[in-house]
């Protein structure tokens, strides 16, 4: 019987059919046997899929034995040592005396007793600057020392001089000449060809050693009246 709700609100019992009912339990039995023929399957995938492995037991070494430390030996500790102690010792005394007097020299004339002879004191001589002597004409060769009259300016009679600077040798001979004045260059060439060729001269020196230097000569040309 089935409890039905009616339009007005109240529960009235409803039978059911025999037809409704075989079929009901047609499909819980089908059901069930359809659950029935399931469990073993389920079972077995269960057993299945657990899988006991026995793990075999991995012994673990036992550590390396550990030395026991070694005693340490302190080292005994020094006692410092206190040095001596300095006792000061009081110096010798300084004692200051006044000096002897001195005894006076009476004024007088001092009189040497000893026998050593007196010598007198010597200045510091300076050197000496050195010496030096110019140089001269050599007298052996004093005739040629005039050189010939230039042939143009005897013709035309014409009178005058020539100066020049002759740098003169450690062997006394004429070495250049250097023209300073003239009053016609015909003049200085005649005096340069001489002094070249004929002109010989004592050597300067210094010291006594002979040096080249110049010498300023002058030679005049006249004509014989």
């Amino acid at each position: 019987m089935e409890d039905v709700m009616t339009a007005d609100g109240f529960l009235t019992n409803k039978r059911r059919s025999p037809v409704s009912l075989g079929a009901a339990l047609a499909i819980q039995g089908v059901v069930l046997a359809g659950l029935l023929s399931m469990a073993p399957k389920i079972v077995e995938r269960g057993r299945e899929a657990i899988t006991m492995i026995d793990v075999p037991k991995i012994e673990v070494p036992p550590p390396d034995p550990i030395d026991p430390p070694k005693p340490t030996t302190e080292a005994p500790l020094s006692r410092p040592t206190t040095p001596d102690q300095i006792v000061p010792t009081p110096a010798d005394p300084v004692i200051f005396t006044d000096p002897a007097p001195l005894t006076p020299i009476p004024p007088g004339p001092i009189v040497g007793t000893g026998t050593a002879p007196f010598v007198e004191p010597r200045l510091a001589t300076q050197p000496k600057p050195p010496v030096f002597v110019d140089a001269g004409l050599d007298p052996r060769y004093a005739s040629g020392l005039q050189p010939p009259y230039p042939g143009r300016l005897q013709r035309e009679q014409v009178e005058g001089k020539a100066t020049v600077k002759v740098l003169i040798g450690t062997d006394g001979r004429v070495k250049a000449v250097q023209l300073v004045a003239a009053d016609d260059p015909g003049f200085f060439k005649a005096t340069e060809e001489q002094a070249l060729r004929r002109w010989r001269f004592k050597p300067a020196t210094r010291d006594g050693v002979a040096v080249e230097s110049w010498k300023q000569m002058t030679v005049h040309f006249r004509l014989e009246s």
